[in-house]
């Protein structure tokens, strides 16, 4: 069986004209259909014509279609076959002489590699059989596929009523499948639009056949995409068919959470649950529902599973403040064994007034619940945190933003604020500048989010009258604030928790300085959203991480549920590159993946799960 790299595959045969000009040289097939092919060739010489042959791999000279006396070197191709190897010949004419035949195999593209020449498959019918072997990628990268960079093939369907669908892969030749599910409208269109629906990788990570069933589906056209991990191209079958549809947990998105209110210091608040069907909707690295609780003051938080049963083998340690979820919180200690009956309970210390949002595992496979009770207490903060509005800076007050620009900016007629910038000048640590000619009532905005350094210590930013007195605080890069009267304020750097002379960072740039007005936000570049890909997981602890974000320096740390960083890489990786980890030893669980551009400062986060 012959095999066709890419498609193509150049061979030159010793077969003879008369050879008395150059041959043809750079034979290729390109912009490959299921029908049809572009042919093209560089000219060897001098010659004035071309002649060509063409016909299924391996006729004889002479038995093929001949085309004679081309004027340029190329020839449009149709009305092939799909899947099938064709052979074409091309050689030179120059003054009534011939030169010796340039020849080249390629082979047509599957009928459904497009999405809009989708093949039908029958609902609750037999099954058809997938093969991308020469298929080339088409269509959006599916959400939960990895490194997909083999061929796909598309399938449709058609829905006469509502109902759950269910969609199964065997393995053929090859073992592994992709497979999405999408709406698509558009087809008549060069950009058609496709909306997913439902997407599966692998059933599991010793199974990486696919499979999906899906909740109740109006009746319509729906759209299967088929394809396979990078390298394993090859057979597999797929059938669709009708099912009663799955019902998803109210709380499958932490949207649909029940805020139980938390009386601190009162007695626990019990919540009840049930998993089953739950999907892996925020991408955690495990099937989850939600739980939420509201708390009115600053209060230590237990969460427990006590008479959950049975008991979980995994739990998430990570609490969330907003849904969709910002900003996260370790839990300050995991017991165990806390609860009588062996289930383990978290607890938070010195969480603020607010609601928080808790993913429960509900992948019974992982060791999650199907149902579960737990329990929330809240007792008053063990110590009651407090701005650190540091007002000891060890440099300054500088003038420079006087000196150079005469003050603060402030709008013109048209409303336009300038944004003044220190250029020349990052940040320390407890250093502070003061600024003439503020205007009461004037929004103003405070930087150090860009320039040199940003982002190598967390900064805290206070502003201050000239008596000391603090009127806006944040521990941010970014601070806005109203001004409260017309004239001079201090702006003052330390690094977060460090006041004064307890930094180590008194010489450690940190990024330059802007300041704007009127509710222009200065400093801060509009960034590409940082992203990339972990594969396989769950994993075994050999896993490979694809970046799919820019080109930059990066800062890869893996993180146990704990908060316990057992992982670190920094190095310069390229846009696609793959880093391949080897974690072999880790113990079993769910660990937190955080890339870090070291550039911009902006980062990502992902499960990974350790089997």
């Amino acid at each position: 069986m012959k095999f066709i790299f890419t498609i193509l595959l150049a061979i030159q045969l010793p077969i003879f004209l008369n050879a008395q000009c150059d041959q043809p040289t750079g034979l290729q097939a390109s912009d490959l259909t299921s029908n049809s092919a572009q042919l093209s060739w560089t000219a060897g010489g001098t010659e004035l014509y071309w002649g060509l042959e063409w016909g299924l791999d391996g006729f004889e000279i002479g038995a093929g279609t001949r085309i004679d006396s081309l004027e340029i070197e190329e020839y449009s191709l149709t009305g092939l076959e799909a899947l099938t190897s064709y052979d074409y010949y091309v050689w030179a004419i120059c003054d009534g002489d011939t030169s010796s035949l340039g020849a080249l195999e390629f082979i047509t593209l599957p009928s459904n590699n497009f999405t809009c020449d989708a093949d039908t498959i029958t609902l609750d019918g037999d099954s058809v059989l997938v093969d991308n072997t020469y298929a080339i990628p088409f269509g959006p990268q599916a959400s939960c596929w990895g490194n997909h960079l083999a061929g796909d093939v598309w399938y449709l369907f058609e829905l006469t009523e509502p109902s759950g669908i269910e969609i199964i892969t065997s393995a053929v030749t090859s073992n592994d499948s992709h497979i999405a599910l999408y709406e698509v409208s558009g087809c008549e269109s060069d950009t058609p639009i496709y909306t997913e629906l439902y997407c599966s990788e692998d059933i599991s990570g010793a199974d990486w056949m696919s499979y999906i069933i899906t909740e109740e589906l109006a009746a319509g056209t729906y759209y299967v995409h088929c394809g396979t991990w990078n390298n394993s191209w090859g057979k597999y079958s797929v059938w669709v068919n009708t099912v009663e549809p799955i019902v998803l947990p109210p709380n499958n998105e932490c949207v649909g959470a029940t805020i139980s209110p938390v009386i601190v210091d009162g007695f626990a608040t019990n919540v009840s649950g049930n998993g089953t069907n739950a999907t892996d909707e925020n991408f955690m690295g495990a099937a989850h529902v939600w739980e939420a609780f509201s708390i009115d003051t600053c209060a230590d938080v237990s969460i427990d599973f006590c008479s959950s049963n049975p008991i979980p083998d995994i739990i998430f340690s990570s609490l969330f403040d907003e849904c969709p979820f910002e900003n996260i919180f370790q839990s300050g200690e995991l017991q165990s064994a806390d609860c009588a009956d062996g289930n383990q309970a978290m607890i938070y210390t010195n969480l603020p007034a607010g609601t928080y949002y808790y993913p429960v595992v509900a992948e019974t496979s992982l060791g999650g619940f199907e149902e579960y009770t737990m329990n929330i207490t809240a007792t008053t903060c063990s110590t009651v945190p407090q701005p650190d509005t540091c007002t000891i800076w060890l440099g300054g007050p500088y003038g420079d933003f006087n000196s150079e620009f005469g003050g603060a900016p402030f709008p013109d007629t048209a409303g336009v604020c300038p944004i003044y910038t220190l250029d020349v000048i990052s940040i320390w640590a407890s250093e502070s500048y003061e600024v003439f000619d503020f205007q009461e009532g004037i929004e103003y905005a405070v930087s150090v989010c860009e320039g040199e350094g940003a982002g190598s210590w967390p900064v805290e930013i206070a502003i201050s009258d000239t008596l000391g007195n603090i009127i806006a605080w944040a521990e941010s890069c970014l601070i806005t604030f109203v001004a409260p009267y017309d004239g001079s304020l201090f702006i003052g750097f330390n690094e977060a928790g460090a006041c004064g002379e307890s930094s180590d960072n008194t010489q450690t740039d940190n990024g330059n300085i802007s300041i704007s007005c009127g509710g222009v936000v200065p400093g801060i570049k509009e960034r590409i959203a940082l992203n990339f890909e972990i594969y396989p997981n769950p994993s075994s602890g050999k896993l490979s991480i694809r970046n799919r974000s820019l080109s930059a320096d990066y800062s890869i740390d893996i993180i146990t549920s704990t908060g316990q960083v057992v992982w670190n890489k920094e190095m310069s990786i390229l846009s696609d590159e793959i880093l391949d980890v080897n974690l072999a030893g880790l113990p079993s669980g769910i660990y937190l993946v955080k890339m870090i551009n070291k550039n911009d400062r902006s980062y990502a986060v992902k499960r990974l799960i350790i089997e």
